[in-house]
């Protein structure tokens, strides 16, 4: 199943199961527009939607389109608060994102495409989607979810931790095996993020703007500078 989701001016497409929650919906939306559950308003029908609410409860129907807007909070503070996110992370952020974020051209190219991403070795494959993404993840019937995540975290830039792989609504655990929960070869998984990672990404986009800019004002400097020099010389 799936929900159209028009905010700004914009439409977000989100694959969804019948068991799963307002506020997993609203996390999954934040990863596509960059505004926190917290700051979503979602106008549907009824006068109580609480976050632990399913779709099914929400009397969603499939393709339903659903107009969310972001708080005045949210929009008076944006600029604000992904400065403070930003400033929070970026020590944390440096040398795990030297691994998470050192994927090769190829892949990268590979994992902004519509092609599925193949990821990892193994005699079975598992389907990860994740949105509009879909990852063929290679492994064995013995390995964890654990080592799954692991598998994918190059693939996703997203740590382990941060991942959370489910099965029909229901979240597998780190010790869980894929023989353990009954997965087959092309068994479907869908692949969240806990909200620790939307911060970390959106820390790791701040900073690498920044460092752009920095890089075009430091040459714009030296320009000046040789101008300076020459005007010196001349007089």
């Amino acid at each position: 199943m799936r929900i159209r989701l028009a905010l700004g001016g914009n439409t977000h497409v989100i694959e969804a199961s019948e068991d799963e929650t307002l506020g997993s919906l609203k996390t999954r939306l934040a990863q596509q527009c960059g505004v926190e559950p917290q700051h979503q308003r979602w106008l549907l029908k009824g006068s109580k939607h609480l976050d632990t609410m399913t779709f099914k409860e929400l009397a969603l129907k499939d393709d339903a389109k659903v107009m969310v807007l972001r708080t005045n909070k949210d929009a008076a503070t944006a600029s604000a608060t992904t400065a403070t996110t930003a400033s929070m992370t970026a020590s944390s952020s440096v040398s795990s994102d030297q691994t998470t974020g050192s994927e090769s051209k190829t892949d990268l190219a590979q994992r902004e495409s519509n092609e599925p991403v193949q990821v990892g070795t193994g005699s079975m494959m598992l389907i990860i989607k994740h949105g509009k993404k879909t990852y063929h993840l290679h492994c064995e019937a013995d390995a964890t979810v654990l080592q799954l995540k692991h598998t994918l975290k190059p693939a996703v830039a997203g740590l382990a931790d941060h991942q959370r792989l489910l099965v029909s609504g229901c979240e597998l655990a780190n010790t869980d095996t894929v023989r353990e929960r009954g997965l087959l070869d092309g068994s479907r998984v869908m692949l969240l993020f806990k909200e620790g990672h939307h911060a970390r990404v959106e820390g790791v986009h701040l900073l690498e703007q920044v460092a752009t800019q920095i890089a075009g004002l430091q040459e714009r400097l030296s320009k000046l500078e040789k101008r300076h020099s020459h005007r010196v010389n001349e007089a």
